[in-house]
């Protein structure tokens, strides 16, 4: 019985420590395939949600944004943009925002936070 849970034990800490790994190699993943062949375009916003501020004046705005790639639209959920708590009334629905997006396969997409129109 001993060497059950024990064997038990290691599985469950391997396994969780696997999809730790994952979790957070997802992004790169996605960074890596859109660097492969990247497309800059624009999307829209359809709704968004803005997180409580921090300290520093900066908040978090959750978004769902929609684009259109070889005739087909493509949504994204759950974008999140750091911005100053000054330039909340500059995000609305419908307002475009800059996106890069895989040529190949164009729901492997992100918002292009290097744009100059988001940086101050």
């Amino acid at each position: 019985m001993r060497i059950f849970s024990e064997f038990f034990g290691w599985g469950l800490f391997v396994a969780i420590l696997i999809f730790v790994v994952f979790y957070f190699l997802q992004g790169y993943i996605l960074h890596l395939m859109i660097k492969k062949d990247p497309v800059y375009s624009v999307a829209h916003i359809v709704k968004y949600f803005p997180r409580s501020p921090n300290d520093l004046g900066k908040l978090d705005i959750v978004m769902t944004y929609t684009f259109s790639a070889n005739n087909i639209n493509y949504t994204k959920n759950n974008q999140t943009l750091n911005i100053d708590t000054t330039d909340l009334d500059e995000y609305y629905v419908g307002k475009e925002i800059p996106i890069v997006y895989y040529r190949a396969n164009p729901k492997y997409s992100k918002i292009d936070y290097y744009h100059a129109s988001l940086k101050r």
